[in-house]
């Protein structure tokens, strides 16, 4: 079979995101994503920052497409946990955490930083 996916020296893409969102964790907080950084990661992961969570996202289909468009807000009651980032030494790859998502990134070597 012929391959007939074009052959790139220099790919366009620049950086890869695959997340995985689920149901909320309960009890879910910033330390248990410092637990897995030290117990599942090596040395090589040596940065960690604490961002702003992302909203949940979810796809919408038929008479609900209509009330999922344009802006929003939330009322929160309590505190909900951030999302960390948990970044590799040569800052190609990224790995966060938050209650309701697990994303890993990569980034083409000699782009901007995650940081």
């Amino acid at each position: 079979m012929t391959d007939r996916l074009p052959k790139y020296d220099s790919p366009p893409v620049v950086e890869t995101v695959l997340s995985v969102q689920f149901a909320p964790l309960q009890h879910y907080s910033s330390a248990h994503g410092g637990w897995f950084w030290k117990n599942y990661l090596d040395k090589e992961w040596a940065t960690v920052q604490i961002a702003p969570r992302l909203d949940d996202q979810f796809e919408r289909f038929g008479d609900e497409m209509i009330w999922g468009r344009g802006g929003g807000f939330r009322i929160v009651t309590q505190p909900e946990p951030e999302r960390l980032q948990i970044i590799r030494a040569d800052n190609e790859r990224m790995i966060q955490i938050q209650d309701t998502r697990f994303i890993y990134n990569w980034k083409k070597e000699g782009v901007r930083s995650f940081v």
